[in-house]
């Protein structure tokens, strides 16, 4: 879903484009879907994921051989990236949701919520 959505909104004609949305949205797709998954919070999870967000997105400026890194500071990319996050994420969430509904975690059924 992500590598399509970002050729069809980045286009073909720029793989270097393509490539700053589908990978920027595919590492901040896997840090939601870990913090979905989160039932306690601990404060070495949260440095580790905000950590992994810092450690990515500051190794960017080196890796402009890959991205195109004025792309990666204008409205265009930062648009995209949302659109395409958004809409990637609605599965694995709307799935997460069904299962807690008809398989209710042990805490659920306990609590009676």
């Amino acid at each position: 879903m992500i590598q399509g959505l970002s050729q069809i909104l980045v286009g073909l004609d720029s793989f270097t484009r393509m490539v700053s949305v589908s990978y920027t949205v595919l590492v901040l797709n896997e840090l939601i879907m870990v913090a979905m998954e989160v039932t306690t919070w601990h404060w070495v999870m949260i440095a580790s994921i905000l950590g992994t967000a810092g450690i990515y997105f500051g190794s960017l400026p080196f890796l402009g051989e890959y991205f195109d890194l004025a792309y990666l500071m204008s409205l265009a990319f930062w648009w995209k990236l949302v659109v395409v996050a958004a809409i990637s994420l609605v599965p694995p969430y709307a799935f997460k949701i069904l299962g807690r509904t008809l398989r209710p975690p042990s805490y659920r059924k306990v609590s009676g919520v």
